[in-house]
């Protein structure tokens, strides 16, 4: 791979040493931002509609919580980063509590609308069994009176 940094090529030791940094700072972020959108990509698979309506159903399931985690507080160099950085990580620790509490109520009102779609999905399901089963029923009937009829 040729890679160039303000129009010059890069030397592959130079290369590696960003790479390793990277992967020692950026690997474990990413591999949890990929974690979470890793069964969307499963949607993309999918060979119907009801396929498709029944994994993001499934997908909506396992997405819907609200991370209440703790995030690592970016900090920029010198006294000045290093000030910002405590009174960031200090109004996340008060406002912290606050913070959980309105989590933990969206994640009750996530379930909810879940749990809504799932079962308007199924009453839809239901609804168009019973409309194709009365359906058949009625060219049934029209295909037997007009054998009946005589010409």
């Amino acid at each position: 791979m040729n890679v160039k940094l303000a129009g010059r090529p890069v030397d592959p030791s130079v290369l590696s040493a960003v790479e390793r940094h990277a992967e020692r700072c950026f690997a474990p972020a990413l591999a949890r931002e990929f974690d979470r959108h890793a069964a969307v990509l499963g949607l993309r698979d999918c060979e119907s509609q009801t396929a498709y309506l029944a994994r993001h159903i499934e997908v909506l399931r396992t997405r819907l919580a609200v991370s209440t985690g703790d995030f690592r507080v970016r900090r920029r160099r010198g006294l000045c980063g290093a000030i910002a950085a405590g009174v960031k990580w200090a109004l996340w620790r008060l406002s912290r509590h606050q913070h959980d509490h309105v989590a933990f109520e969206q994640n009750i009102v996530n379930s909810q609308l879940a749990c809504e779609i799932e079962l308007f999905t199924a009453l839809y399901r239901k609804e168009l069994t019973d409309l194709r089963a009365r359906v058949t029923a009625l060219e049934e009937r029209a295909r037997g009176s007009a054998h009946e009829q005589p010409l």
